[in-house]
């Protein structure tokens, strides 16, 4: 169940959000992340949990029938 989630979460992921997510699975460092895109490190770990929460937001319905 956990994948299925995680696969729908990455489907629906925006281009940024992709190269963020790809970034922290393969051990970059906020800093690391927030240099190669010219923000700071705040800057980013904001955009990256506000555009996580839009996805939970839109995954929501489709969740409510998976059990926990």
């Amino acid at each position: 169940e956990n994948k299925l989630c995680l696969d729908e979460l990455t489907r629906q992921m925006d281009d940024w959000t992709i190269q963020v997510w790809n970034a922290l699975i393969y051990g970059m460092s906020w800093q690391e992340i927030s240099d190669s895109l010219h923000m700071t490190k705040e800057q980013v770990r904001q955009k990256f949990k506000y555009k996580l929460s839009q996805l939970k937001a839109g995954l929501a319905p489709s969740l409510s029938g998976i059990r926990r």
